[in-house]
């Protein structure tokens, strides 16, 4: 009677890379900022009272491209392919890291 033991749950095989999946939601009080959902199809919400220069940046940090926002608003990053981004905030000096789906 042959018995194995169950697999272990927390083994990653080889060829997996385990991803840190951000929260939906990114609050900043003291920077005034609140930006939502970080895990989207394309578009997030970015409330700010201060102007801001987004840059979108590949997880390699390759530029993808730039936004700027005199207030609150609407970012889309819909055209992009799937994969994970980093949003740096200018002149507050932030990075977001985003998933789009």
């Amino acid at each position: 009677n042959f018995e194995s033991a169950p697999p272990d749950p927390t083994a990653i095989p080889d060829a997996v890379t385990r991803i840190e999946v951000p929260t939906n939601v990114v609050d900043l009080p003291e920077e005034n900022l609140l930006v939502y959902p970080t895990v989207t199809k394309g578009k997030m919400m970015i409330h700010t009272a201060k102007p801001l220069q987004i840059q979108v940046l590949g997880i390699n940090g390759q530029y993808v491209d730039q936004i700027n926002l005199m207030q609150t608003g609407q970012i889309d990053i819909s055209g992009k392919p799937p994969g994970v981004y980093l949003l740096r905030l200018l002149p507050i000096n932030k990075v977001i890291k985003v998933v789009k789906y």
